[in-house]
């Protein structure tokens, strides 16, 4: 018997995307679900912008039978005008009304229909950037020590042959999880998916902030995050 669709969806570029979302989400207090009939929401990589705004692909998620609400979220890169321009022109069918420019706080909106559409650039709509940009939003002040030492260490690596874009966008992530997420070391993630175990990478990066109190590591993501709270609206829109 074929499973029915997610009443609600959300697109994302990349597999990297796709688990650092649940764990912002968790890690902001909302339990994300321990499989797929509890997740807040389903999520599908498009490998890449251009699949995410290729004709048909939007169009299609949000003529969905059962669709409630529709997420989108990608990097702003150079351009976040012109991002938000492409992804305004797919939607525009189905919300004929949206505004021109994408809100600073990202967009939410509902057609006559009842149907929900949100959208965020990273890293906030409006600069240049991506999701590791927002990632550096949220390390706090203790954690500039390992943000060095990630990024020393890809120097080392790409000084050694490895990939640039691949190596940097790998290892700022993981940083920027380990240093944002209120995890101890070796401690497992559930993300709703299955739990994992911290990878060695992330496992060594945490190691070096090892002085840092637990109690501080853990309350890191208590300050106000206005970013967080439009993104958890936005998945969350009933």
């Amino acid at each position: 018997m074929a499973r029915r669709p997610h009443p609600k969806k959300l697109l994302v570029e990349g597999d990297e995307d796709k688990r650092v979302v649940p764990e912002l989400i968790e890690a902001h207090g909302i339990p994300w679900g321990e499989n797929s009939d509890e997740w807040i929401v389903e999520i599908s990589q498009c490998d890449g912008f251009e699949n995410v705004v290729k004709p048909g692909a939007i169009e299609t998620e949000l003529k969905v039978s059962g669709r409630e609400a529709l997420g989108i979220i990608a990097d702003a890169n150079s351009d976040a005008e012109r991002r938000w321009e492409s992804v305004r022109n797919r939607c525009l069918r189905s919300f004929p009304d949206l505004p021109k420019d994408l809100p600073a706080g990202g967009l939410i909106h509902e057609n006559a229909e009842g149907l929900k559409l949100g959208v965020w650039l990273m890293p906030d709509n409006q600069s240049r950037g991506m999701m590791e940009t927002f990632l550096t939003y949220l390390v706090p002040d203790h954690g500039d020590v390992l943000l060095g030492h990630a990024e020393s260490a890809c120097d080392g690596a790409r000084a050694l042959g490895a990939p640039s874009s691949c190596l940097c966008r790998t290892v700022r992530t993981f940083a920027g999880c380990s240093m944002a997420l209120p995890l101890d070391v070796g401690e497992p993630i559930s993300s709703g998916r299955q739990s994992r175990q911290v990878s060695y990478l992330d496992h060594a990066l945490r190691t070096r902030s090892a002085g840092i109190p637990p109690a501080v590591r853990r309350t890191a993501f208590q300050q106000p995050l206005r970013q967080v709270s439009y993104l958890d609206r936005a998945l969350r829109a009933s």
